[in-house]
């Protein structure tokens, strides 16, 4: 039914918070921002770094812009690597290769750390599709995943799935009208109560095999 299954990174296929967190304690200690608690910086993973620095430190659209030049370089030279893959997601991906299921990966993630990270990690191989943030972070979620499709050449995005861990990728399934499975091992959706339940959900996924399920 389906011919391709397009894949959130942050949260979703990886657990990039060890990075992630290192990055923002690192930039909110350069700048002088007061310390947030650990809580509060696990949301900065999956959103526009710049929205998240504004949301919670408060600050302005030109100190949110420095403070995320600070991220960047330090989670590009020093972070990026610090993921680790959630154990079953290799055994999925080859499960959708071994049927012809396309692979797209579609993320917030500024693209070139996206495609270095997946390559890094070993995913990269079974992808057909890798697209993700621009720098300047006006892309919607919608709009990655949409170009994701493009370059799957998929038509009809009901014949997709994407799979992620937040609100920000259901309402992106949900405008670009493709089917989604929302996974609770990540940082968003705590529990199955949590994945919102629209005619695009298929259901909700504990654990990577979980997914399977659906598709």
């Amino acid at each position: 039914m389906y011919s391709a299954v397009v894949f959130d990174l942050d949260g979703t296929l990886m657990d990039t918070a060890p990075g992630v967190l290192s990055a923002v304690k690192y930039t909110i200690a350069t700048m002088g921002i007061r310390p947030l608690e650990r809580q509060t910086i696990l949301k900065f993973i999956g959103p526009p770094v710049k929205h998240s620095f504004i949301k919670y430190c408060g600050l302005t659209e030109k100190e949110a812009a420095r403070a995320t030049g600070i991220f960047r370089d330090r989670y590009s030279n020093v972070d990026l690597l610090g993921a680790n893959v959630y154990d079953g997601v290799f055994a999925i991906l080859n499960q959708f290769k071994s049927r012809n299921i396309k692979i797209g990966v579609a993320t917030y993630k500024r693209e070139d750390y996206a495609v270095r990270l997946l390559q890094q990690k070993g995913i990269a191989q079974y992808c057909q599709a890798m697209k993700g943030a621009d720098d300047l972070g006006i892309k919607s979620k919608r709009d990655i995943l949409l170009e994701c499709l493009y370059c799957l050449e998929i038509e009809e995005p009901c014949r997709a799935v994407l799979v992620g861990d937040t609100q920000h990728d259901s309402e992106g399934a949900a405008q670009a009208q493709v089917n989604f499975i929302g996974v609770t091992y990540g940082y968003g959706f705590k529990g199955v109560k949590d994945v919102p339940q629209n005619s695009l959900t298929l259901g909700a996924a504990q654990c990577p095999a979980d997914i399977l399920k659906f598709l």
